[in-house]
């Protein structure tokens, strides 16, 4: 397990741009921070135990958002190293939460 305290390590700045309804997701669901679910991600990536993409998409005709998450140095060299489109992936791990989320409000109905 990665250490998960931000004070302890350099942090970099990284910017993605995420559909709309993506950073509304994040900020609306409670306890869920987009830079802690991408570092989290990102760490599961560099252990091997997730996938990434490195291509690029058309993004044009979507409602995008722009902002910045913080991460930690060896995360931010991992993007670069294995040229990882970073805003993909974020979009690949909110979507993810988004079916989980779904998944356990459908449990709970039942």
């Amino acid at each position: 397990m990665r250490p998960v305290s931000p004070s302890i390590y350099p942090m970099k700045q990284k910017a993605i741009s995420i559909k709309t309804s993506e950073l509304d997701f994040v900020s609306n669901t409670g306890g869920l921070t987009l830079a802690g679910l991408l570092r989290s991600a990102l760490d599961d990536a560099i252990d091997g135990d997730r996938s990434y993409p490195t291509d690029g998409d058309s993004r044009r005709k979507a409602d995008i958002s722009k902002t910045v998450v913080l991460l930690r140095e060896e995360q931010h060299e991992f993007i670069q190293r294995v040229g990882m489109n970073f805003s993909h992936f974020a979009s690949a791990v909110i979507q993810d939460r988004i079916e989980v989320e779904q998944a356990i409000a459908e449990l709970e109905d039942n």
